[in-house]
């Protein structure tokens, strides 16, 4: 447990280093509003979302529940394109995950991005919302 703890704040310095990378970042709004541990947890939680949704590099958008986006409900992905290797998709689901830089499956998923970005937020409006949700959390302290 230790040794992931520090592999996450390891990623998180590369966040402040002077040419990090861009970061986008598409999240369903029930993230926002499922009470999971607690709400000083979730206070915390998205205060540390809006702070990095504040990042240059940073982008946030949130999906909201009412969007009739239901592409990719039962799974997460991310998609990871460096100059020097080919672009890579990591899916995972309850019971497996799946890394493939398989030209097929990586233009599928950019494809899913772009139809749930599309019914997403703008990253301000996003913004505005973790924060009116955190505020939420915090009067149920």
């Amino acid at each position: 447990m230790e040794e992931q703890v520090d592999a996450r704040i390891t990623r998180q310095i590369i966040l402040d280093r002077d040419y990090p990378p861009a970061l986008w970042f598409l999240l369903d709004e029930w993230v926002l509003r499922r009470p999971i541990g607690g709400p000083k947890v979730m206070r915390e939680q998205l205060d540390h979302l809006a702070a990095m949704a504040c990042h240059q590099n940073v982008k946030v958008q949130i999906v909201p529940h009412n969007a009739p986006c239901t592409i990719s409900l039962t799974s997460g992905f991310a998609l990871a394109e460096l100059p020097d290797a080919p672009t890579t998709v990591s899916i995972e689901s309850s019971g497996a995950g799946e890394v493939s830089a398989e030209h097929e499956l990586v233009s599928l998923m950019w494809d899913t991005y772009d139809r749930i970005r599309a019914e997403a937020l703008r990253p301000g409006q996003s913004l505005e919302m973790i924060k009116e949700a955190r505020d939420q959390w915090k009067s149920k302290a």
